[in-house]
Parts: structure tokens; C-alpha cells; sequence
């Protein structure tokens, strides 16, 4: 009897220990974290403007700030090989970067969107039954606005005058990506996870990256 009984137990203790092992399938989820990016007034040239056409740069009387939200989103969807290998497909905004008062002109103000599709390989290690630690690498097509100007600045009586208008220009542009993080499930079906992306800035992209938070389901 007691044979009987030990690889019973034995069986049934395997079982309960890798009950909520990440799957191997698809699945799919959402992330929402803080994200952070190089467009500010000085990478997109609006804090001071040449006067004359010179060298000597000049500027208005306000304060020429840059507002990020700071608040991204990502979904994605993937599929998950083994316990090692996945891909991985998702969308990220990285919320709105907002110039007030370029060149310290009073209401010149400019909004520049931030969004990326990215593709990448995942490549996971699990620590334990639940608990997985993961790298991503690919590459991102980013959609985002640049700022485009044709201020000028000319010497007047008193001080200078400017003229022209600040504008943005869309660009699309592909440019590697790559992250880490880390994974729990929480049931057979649902895990947790954080992670850290990172677009890597270059041809009129600037840095740009999410720290988020994000729940996905295992359609297995």
C-alpha cells in the first residue's frame, strides 16, 4: 500500500509546483508606466533663435519650459515557444512632450506626439515554477513629431523683433529597441509583470523609454 502511496504524493507535488508555469502559446496584454524622453525645447532648437543671421543667439522675455505627461501605455501581443524563447508585438504611447513659450515668445506654444510599434524576441529564464526573468531586442518604428521653425530674430530700437512661425513635422523612423524584466503568474491563465524599454535615439529620434506595470492572459 504504502508503495502505492509514495508516487502518488510524489506525482501530485510535481503537479502542484509547476501548476502556474508561463505557458508555451499566445497571449496578450497592457502595460501603463512612466515614460521618458529627449524632446525638450533645447534638442528641438526652440529655447533661442540667431539674431541677424549671426552667431549671437537671442531670446524673448518668458520662460521657456518643456511638460511631459510621463504617462505611457503598451499593448502587445505575443507567443511564447518554450520556456525560453517568445516574440513579441506591441504599440506604445509615450504620451505628449508640451514647449511652451519658444524662444521665450509668450503662447508659442508646440505639442510633439510619441508613438512606436515594436517587434522583438523575448528571451526568458525562469527562477522558479511562477517566476520568470526576461530580455527583449528588436526593432521599433516610431512615429513622432518634430518641431519645425522659421523664426528669425532682427535688431530693432530696444531689442529685437521676431518673426515666423514654429510648427511640427511628423517623422517615421526605425530604430532599435530592447528591454528587461520580470514575470510572476498569478493564476494558470494571468501574470504579472514589470519591465523597462528602451528606444535607442538616433536620425531625429531622441531617447526614449517606459518603467511600467502590466497584466497579461495566456491563452493556453
Amino acid at each position: 500500500m504504502l508503495k502505492k502511496i509514495l508516487p502518488a504524493v510524489a506525482v501530485s507535488c510535481v503537479l502542484a509546483t509547476s501548476a502556474y508555469a508561463t505557458p508555451n502559446g499566445f497571449y496578450a496584454g497592457g502595460q501603463l508606466g512612466y515614460s521618458d524622453s529627449d524632446y525638450t525645447a533645447a534638442s528641438q532648437g526652440l529655447k533661442s533663435v540667431s539674431l541677424n543671421g549671426t552667431s549671437t543667439q537671442v531670446s524673448g522675455p518668458a520662460n521657456t519650459k518643456t511638460e511631459k505627461d510621463h504617462l505611457g501605455g503598451r499593448l502587445y501581443t505575443g507567443y511564447q515557444f518554450n520556456k525560453y524563447l517568445g516574440a513579441e508585438l506591441g504599440f506604445t504611447d509615450y504620451g505628449d512632450n508640451k514647449i511652451k513659450n519658444a524662444y521665450g515668445l509668450e503662447g508659442t506654444n508646440v505639442t510633439l506626439n510619441n508613438q512606436a510599434v515594436d517587434l522583438v524576441g523575448k528571451l526568458s529564464y525562469p527562477v522558479t515554477d511562477k517566476f520568470d526573468v526576461f530580455g527583449k531586442a528588436g526593432g521599433a518604428y516610431v512615429m513622432a513629431d518634430k518641431a519645425k521653425s522659421d523664426v528669425t530674430a532682427t535688431t530693432v530700437p530696444g531689442g529685437a523683433m521676431f518673426s515666423g512661425t514654429v510648427k511640427t513635422k511628423s517623422m517615421d523612423k526605425l530604430r532599435p529597441t530592447y528591454g528587461l524584466g520580470a514575470s510572476y503568474m498569478l493564476t494558470n491563465n494571468v501574470s504579472a509583470d514589470l519591465s523597462y524599454m528602451r528606444i535607442q535615439g538616433g536620425n531625429g529620434v531622441k531617447d526614449t523609454s517606459l518603467t511600467a506595470l502590466g497584466v497579461a492572459y495566456h491563452f493556453a
